[in-house]
């Protein structure tokens, strides 16, 4: 079980030290990862990216392995971007993600709940993307 704040270091930033931390590797479904704004893909494809974002790939990017279907660049600037919103990264025991969904909703987060990915065995890499 952990839990961190996704700040500065962008969520593969937290993700893998959440993976190495626990002697696992991480695997996240980018199609799973909540968007601020829909047209979130718009603006990074116009480049409107901050430069944090590059300064964070460029110290731990040689962690993260991306699946062939995955658009590096996009994935990059989404998953590396030092900005926050104030989002939780929390990873449980699968038996026990039922109980942690029940207490999120008791105080009325289960609108915010959604699994990205799972914790598994270690690998090559720290964070898989697929």
């Amino acid at each position: 079980h952990a839990m961190t704040d996704v700040t500065g270091f962008g969520l593969l930033g937290h993700l893998s030290e959440m993976a190495a931390g626990s002697g696992l590797s991480a695997e996240v479904e980018i199609g799973k990862i909540p968007l601020i704004v829909p047209d979130l893909k718009e603006y990074i494809s116009s480049k409107a990216v901050p430069g944090g974002t590059g300064r964070n790939w460029r110290s731990y990017g040689k962690k993260i392995k991306f699946d062939a279907v995955v658009d590096e660049d996009y994935a990059i600037s989404l998953l590396a971007d030092p900005q926050t919103s104030g989002g939780l990264l929390i990873s449980v025991d699968p038996k026990s993600s039922d109980e942690m969904e029940r207490l999120l909703s008791k105080h009325g987060l289960d609108s915010h709940v959604q699994p990205i990915g799972m914790m598994k065995t270690r690998g090559r890499c720290s964070v898989n993307v697929v």
